[in-house]
């Protein structure tokens, strides 16, 4: 069992293509974003030398304000990160409720 799960994290590593900078996103919307909260690194991630993508899925109400978050792909160690950050994020108001959609980009350097 540990075999499969550090040859899976060897994998992990290794896919993940190193990105510039600590962290990023990329919003993929329509709506503007008004405040962002940057994603915490993860110490595991960090230690780990894991880096790679997470993306998520924000349900926006109308006043801007997110409702939920979805995970759609990534390490869940980041995707958790990204979760969490996005969550606390506030985009423009529109007069009704929109899913955005952001990826965040984490590197371990």
């Amino acid at each position: 069992m540990r075999q499969a799960i550090l040859i899976a994290l060897i994998f992990v590593v290794c896919v993940s293509a190193p990105y510039v900078g600590f962290c990023q996103d990329e919003q993929v919307s329509s709506r503007k974003v008004v405040t962002k909260v940057p994603p915490q690194y993860p110490a595991l991630a960090r230690a780990s030398h894991i880096g790679g993508m997470a993306k998520v899925k924000a349900h926006v109400n109308g006043d801007g304000k997110v409702e939920s978050v979805e995970v759609l792909g990534g390490h869940p160690l980041l995707a958790q990160a990204a979760v969490t950050a996005v969550s606390q994020w506030r985009w423009e108001p529109s007069g009704q409720s929109t899913q955005e959609t952001v990826v965040v980009k984490f590197s371990p350097e």
